[in-house]
């Protein structure tokens, strides 16, 4: 079995169609929801070339395809149908959003993107790539061309400004006033560069040593160091540029709970006047380790996340 169409179709309403081939005469299909339910089924003929099988007509969901042929042959494929209502509704916030890399889309990526609903889409804008040579930026054509098509198809980049460059602090994340000073001048070339049109994440998971190896640590102090000059920067070259951070890893129901070391990291991030910082507070509440559903697992860390806000000045839990 072949299928001709993407092996993944977002649609923005039920009942479209799927092309497929066969050695066999005949392809079954089913379709099913997350929880295995089944919402449709059928056969088409493949007997005389490629035939087309109408998925069901089904409401906002993620799908699995099923194909399989009376020989023993089979084969997979998902579907998702994404609301109306959230596809440029500017009245209606949209929080759906993803993560790419420039170098491998394609312009009709991005406009699927909006298409398919998505609102935002995070994107690295790497310091070492950029500044080559010190105070000399040269910027990413296939990031600047991928970011002018995502603006274009009114989905909004996030331009992750990360982290670190062989010129400053031995290559290490920087940590030193010189390193640090560079690091915010490329950031205040950042945003003069994109402008208003972008969110500017300051570093990702930096109290995560898989991704910080500065020789100030991972905590939340040295975070402050870092993104205090950086947000100033960016500010002050675009008044309009929202500044996203501090972007901290860890964060499941478990290190809320027994092991708190996000938690009480974000804590101290607060504690330091973060809020005064960032116009965005992020935050990656990954459900791994796996301690039951996801929703639920979320709903926690979201619900903790917010009253712990709640108590600062400078901010809104929205």
């Amino acid at each position: 079995i072949t299928i001709l169409s993407p092996t993944h179709t977002i649609l923005s309403s039920g009942g479209a169609w799927v092309q497929v081939t066969s050695t066999a005469s005949t392809v079954n299909w089913s379709a099913a929801d997350l929880n295995g339910v089944q919402v449709g089924s059928g056969s088409v003929s493949t007997a005389f070339g490629p035939a087309t099988l109408v998925l069901p007509s089904v409401g906002p969901g993620f799908y699995a395809l099923h194909l399989t042929t009376p020989t023993g042959a089979s084969a997979d494929s998902t579907f998702s149908v994404v609301a109306n209502s959230w596809i440029n509704n500017s009245a209606k916030p949209n929080p759906f959003g993803s993560n790419m890399h420039p170098w491998t889309a394609t312009p009709a990526e991005a406009y699927a993107i909006g298409a398919g609903g998505l609102a935002s889409m995070r994107i690295d804008v790497r310091w070492e790539l950029v500044e080559k040579s010190a105070g000399v930026y040269t910027w990413d054509p296939a990031a600047d061309t991928m970011i002018g098509y995502l603006n274009g198809g009114g989905v909004r980049p996030v331009v992750v400004l990360g982290y670190a460059n062989p010129l400053y602090d031995g290559g290490a994340t920087p940590s030193t006033p010189a390193g640090i000073a560079a690091f915010a001048a490329y950031a205040a070339a950042a945003a003069q560069h994109y402008g208003a049109n972008v969110d500017y994440d300051v570093f990702n998971e930096y109290n995560v040593a898989g991704t910080n190896n500065s020789a100030c640590g991972t905590t939340a102090d040295c975070y402050v160091a870092l993104i205090q000059p950086a947000a100033n920067a960016i500010h002050a070259a675009v008044p309009a540029a929202r500044v996203v951070g501090p972007t901290v890893g860890g964060f499941t129901q478990d290190w809320i709970g027994a092991t708190p070391d996000s938690y009480a990291w974000l804590k101290r991030f607060l504690d330091l006047g973060g809020l005064s910082f960032v116009d965005v507070l992020a935050i990656h509440n990954y459900t791994w380790p796996v301690v039951g559903p996801p929703e639920g697992n979320n709903d926690t860390v979201i619900t903790a996340v917010r009253a712990l806000a709640a108590g600062y000045t400078g901010g809104s839990t929205t």
